[in-house]
């Protein structure tokens, strides 16, 4: 955006640029999310409750390969993991999604994405994870331009129905 290569962004994290409109969207729950089938041949999975290290050493995890945050985030959870912790590493979420959702193993997912993909199941219900923020942000000339304007309301609004679970077409 600050480069002036795109007129509109979605983010993950509220921009502070003061030059730039943001909008808070909504806050996406995030969940432990497998393959059905990977599920159900992991005897040592729990179902309910706190689950230990011991238990969570027992799967295959999808996890980021450089970022530490999937890292930090188990830790403070209270569990001592590194990277070797997660059996499939890459940094881009669109693959380890794909990986998610291939069986390769377990990873989180956004809650309303995995309830749209019916090869996945919520799995460690017990352990609870921060949600994702969801923030539209354009230009301030946004508001000198209609055009740009109508764009930025229809997908604040389609993207507050995509996370309620509505259908949201194009």
């Amino acid at each position: 955006l600050l480069e002036r290569e795109a007129d509109i962004a979605v983010r993950m994290v509220r921009p502070t640029q003061g030059t730039l409109i943001t909008r808070h969207i909504a806050d996406w729950p995030l969940a432990f999310y497998g393959h059905r089938d990977l599920v159900a041949r992991s005897p040592r999975l729990p179902v309910a409750g706190r689950p230990t290290l011991a238990d969570l050493a027992q799967q295959r995890w999808v996890g980021f390969d450089q970022s530490t945050l999937l890292v930090d985030g188990f830790r403070a959870a209270g569990f001592e993991v590194d990277h070797r912790f997660f059996g499939f590493r890459s940094d881009s979420q669109a693959v380890n999604l794909a990986a998610v959702r291939a069986g390769v193993g377990l990873g989180i997912v956004m809650v309303p994405l995995a309830q749209r993909l019916p090869e996945l199941v919520p799995v460690l219900p017990g352990l609870p994870l921060p949600v994702l923020p969801v923030w539209l942000t354009a230009h301030r000339e946004l508001r000198a331009s209609q055009r740009l304007r109508t764009v930025f309301d229809f997908l604040a609004e389609a993207l507050a129905a995509w996370g309620r679970g509505e259908d949201v077409r194009l």
